[in-house]
C-alpha cells in the first residue's frame, strides 16, 4: 500500500504548492481510495505533477464537512468524468461556520449536494461505521469518551436559522486493518484523536496501532489536553505518526519530540510505503 500526500499545509518542492487543507491518495493495489480533497482544485494540478491518475479513483471517503477537506471535490468530479462513489455522514452538509474576528465565516462545504451531483458524485451517507472495502473501514460518528477532547467553541453549525455551536458528528476517520497492526487516517479528528485511536482499534478489534496519519487538531488545545494527548500517545506506542494541517506547531514539535524518528510530517508530494 502507498500512500501520497496530495494537499497539506507545508511543501518542500518547487514543482508542488500547499494549502491550507488535506488530501492524501491510497493506492490499495488494484483498488485508490481519496481521503479528502484539500481546499481548491489545485489538487488536481498536485496530483498531475505527480504523476497520480485520479481517473483510477474508486471512491472518496470525505472526513467531515469543511471546506479544506471539500473544496477541491468539484474539481475531482471533473478531472474523473464519471460517476464516483463518496463516502460520506448525513450531517456533513450542514451550513457550517466559525467566529472569524467580529462575524462568522462560512467554512462548509462550497458546493450543494446537487451541484456535485449533477459532475458525477453518487453519494453513499452512514453514520455508522462500514467497510468500505476489504479491511478498510470508515468509522461513522466516533464516541467522545475522553472529556478532555473537546471541539472548539469557535465552530458553529446552523440550525432554524440559529448559529449553535458544531460538536462535528459528521467526524469520521479511515481504519486499515494491515498485517502490521491499525493505521488509522484522519482529516482533522474533531472527535480528538484519541478518541479516534480507540474506537478504530475497538472497530477492528485489535490493541496494536501501526500508524496515525493526518490532522490531529491541537493547534488551539490547552496545556492540560496537550499533555493528556502525549500521555495517551505514548501508552499506544505507534510505529509511525505522520502529522500536519491542523496538528498545530506547538503539538507537533513536542509529537516529534517524543517520538523522534517515528514522527515525520505531511509535506506536500510524500510517499508512504506501508
Amino acid at each position: 500500500m502507498e500512500i501520497t500526500v496530495l494537499i497539506n499545509n507545508c511543501v518542500h518542492r518547487p514543482d508542488l504548492k500547499a494549502e491550507h487543507g488535506l488530501s492524501l491518495w491510497l493506492d490499495l493495489g488494484s483498488d485508490c481510495i481519496l481521503f479528502d480533497t484539500g481546499a481548491s482544485g489545485l489538487i488536481v494540478r498536485n496530483a498531475r505533477a505527480l504523476d497520480i491518475d485520479l481517473k483510477r479513483i474508486k471512491g472518496i471517503a470525505l472526513s467531515h464537512g469543511h471546506y479544506d477537506h471539500t473544496g477541491g471535490l468539484l474539481e475531482v468530479l471533473r478531472e474523473i468524468d464519471r460517476p464516483v462513489p463518496i463516502w460520506i455522514h448525513p450531517a456533513a452538509f450542514e451550513k457550517k461556520g466559525a467566529i472569524w474576528g467580529k462575524g462568522i465565516r462560512d467554512i462548509g462545504i462550497p458546493f450543494s449536494k446537487e451541484e456535485l451531483e449533477r459532475n458525477g458524485a453518487m453519494f453513499s451517507f452512514s453514520s455508522k461505521p462500514r467497510e468500505i472495502m476489504p479491511r478498510v473501514w470508515l468509522t461513522g460518528e466516533i464516541p467522545r469518551r475522553e472529556t478532555f477532547e473537546d471541539v472548539e467553541a469557535i465552530l458553529l453549525r446552523k440550525v432554524n436559522n440559529d448559529w449553535e455551536k458544531d460538536q462535528i458528528l459528521d467526524d469520521q476517520a479511515l481504519i486499515i486493518d494491515s498485517p502490521k497492526g491499525a493505521i488509522i487516517i484522519t482529516g482533522c479528528a474533531h472527535a480528538g484523536i484519541i478518541n479516534t485511536i480507540k474506537y478504530g482499534l475497538e472497530l477492528i478489534d485489535t490493541k496494536r496501532l501501526y500508524a496515525a496519519i493526518g490532522g490531529f487538531h491541537l493547534w488551539h488545545a490547552s496545556s492540560q489536553r496537550l499533555e493528556r494527548t502525549l500521555d495517551a500517545l505514548r501508552e499506544y506506542d505507534p510505529r509511525l505518526l505522520v502529522i500536519g494541517h491542523c496538528t498545530g506547531m506547538e503539538a507537533s514539535a513536542r509529537i516529534k519530540g517524543i517520538f523522534e524518528n517515528r514522527c515525520i510530517f505531511l509535506d506536500v508530494g510524500l510517499k508512504l510505503e506501508i
